[in-house]
């Protein structure tokens, strides 16, 4: 079993030896093996106490995609440096203070290594953290004998595809908020100040062109039914909500609805595409076959149509079928992308020509994030 699973968490107080005092917190076995850390350290005078726990239970706090990356790039670094597995993880978990669940499940890995798993193995037991890209790539790794290069590549992946899943965000979150201000800012126009200029002209006899009567019966019926209208969007977001998340049907309704809107659509598509060209291509290079490679990309295109895409290619593949043609057939990806992948099945390069694939279309997706941007602040 791993040391660290029964560490207790201690506050400490000591001085150095220019006689400054110094403070802090440590989590160790017992307060024996702190002191002796601390003295190590050079300071004198040390006290220690055991820190109290929470009143209502401490929180473990919530594993992030970026504890996972963190956890990838320490493992490479360590595996790189010659270390073996259990001791890079038992290294690794000492040194994750926060959160706490995550240094708990590198020591669950250390565990189940220790009981004669493969650390491919120890992955695929938390699916929720370790997806099937991620343990397939592990898997070849350790097959291959190259796992430290390997944890690079899985972690150069992740921070690509974050990247890739940032930007598509960024280009859907400036025109969403550019929306909701016009609206509100229309909302208030009809509630605050339409009635006023209304009022004016009320006052003054005139008559009011058939425009503007328009403008104030509009306005009218904000002031009127404004709450019933509040309601119904409300009510609205939170369906559509619901059903997006439980109804794989809907979920996919939704995006090809969205890979139809001017300008969105076509950021939507690129992000797809750059998330699938990259993901095989790191994939195809670390050894993994294409067909289980392929069953491991279709998820990590962040699109539900896309998915269906990519699992009809499998399907394609497996019945005989080059994956150039296969992927021609959904009429979904560029020509640009299925013509790179037939040279690269023709050339032996498949895992090169689709990192240059994912490279042209992150590239395009730079382009028209920029041009929708531009195009906002006209």
């Amino acid at each position: 079993m791993a040391q660290k699973k029964e560490l207790k968490a201690y506050i400490w107080k000591g001085k150095n030896k220019e006689g400054r005092e110094l403070s802090g917190e440590e989590n160790m076995p017992n307060d024996a093996i702190l002191r002796a850390f601390l003295a190590k350290q050079g300071l004198t005078g040390i006290v220690i106490k055991e820190k109290p726990k929470p009143l209502f239970g401490e929180s473990k706090g919530k594993i992030k995609q970026a504890d996972i990356l963190f956890f990838t790039r320490q493992m490479a670094t360590m595996l790189r440096a010659g270390m073996p597995v259990l001791r890079a993880l038992d290294l690794v978990g000492q040194s994750i203070e926060k959160p706490k669940r995550m240094s708990e499940l590198v020591f669950e890995l250390h565990d189940s290594i220790e009981r004669g798993a493969s650390f491919a193995e120890a992955l695929k037991a938390h699916p929720l953290y370790f997806d099937d890209l991620y343990t397939s790539l592990v898997s070849a790794g350790e097959e291959a004998g190259m796992l430290e290069s390997t944890m690079d590549n899985i972690a150069l992946n992740m921070e690509k595809g974050a990247a890739t899943k940032k930007k598509v965000k960024k280009a859907l979150t400036y025109p969403a908020i550019v929306m909701v201000f016009a609206i509100a800012v229309t909302a208030i126009l009809m509630i605050k100040v339409v009635p006023v200029f209304a009022g004016f002209f009320e006052d003054a006899g005139a008559e009011l062109p058939g425009a503007t009567k328009m403008v104030v019966a509009i306005s009218n019926f904000f002031i009127n039914k404004g709450i019933f209208i509040l309601g119904a969007v409300i009510l609205f977001v939170m369906a559509f909500l619901y059903f997006k998340k439980r109804n794989a049907k809907f979920r996919a309704q939704v995006n090809r609805f969205a890979f139809k809107i001017p300008l969105i659509g076509g950021i939507l598509r690129t992000g797809a595409n750059a998330r699938f060209a990259r993901t095989m291509s790191t994939l195809f290079n670390a050894g993994v076959p294409l067909m289980k490679a392929l069953g491991a990309t279709a998820p990590a295109t962040g699109s539900v149509v896309f998915e269906e895409a990519i699992q009809d290619v499998q399907r394609d593949v497996q019945n005989g079928q080059q994956m150039s043609f296969a992927m021609k057939n959904t009429n979904l990806f560029p020509t640009i992308a299925v013509q790179m992948t037939a040279i690269g099945e023709e050339s032996g390069n498949l895992g090169e020509m689709l990192g240059r694939v994912a490279s042209f279309y992150e590239e395009e997706l730079d382009w028209r994030i920029d041009g929708l941007t531009a195009m906002i602040e006209l």
